[in-house]
């Protein structure tokens, strides 16, 4: 038996996602850290193995950006810090 309403497609998540109003598909990309070739490949409905955390992802972004941020850069920057600490503690 099949859901009554099954999840969307990766493909149509991600492209209802930088459909809202000041994304882009490069900012979509930029967002989820991957290259744009990447992104654009799982519009084109190309699998991702790490579908699951995206989608978690996605839902982290939009969450951060209701609560004030504005641009993923700065979201980006906090993260960067944090692997670069992590880093920084394997070595």
């Amino acid at each position: 038996m099949t859901p009554a309403n099954p999840a969307p497609t990766f493909a149509t998540a991600l492209k209802a996602w930088h459909a809202k109003p000041g994304r882009t598909r490069k900012w979509g990309a930029m967002a989820l850290c991957v290259p744009r070739s990447t992104y654009d490949g799982w519009c084109a409905g190309n699998p991702c193995g790490q579908e699951r955390a995206m989608r978690k992802l996605m839902v982290m972004i939009d969450d951060a950006e209701k609560a004030g941020w504005r641009q993923p850069s700065a979201l980006m920057r906090r993260m960067d810090k944090r692997v670069a600490t992590c880093r920084e503690g394997d070595e």
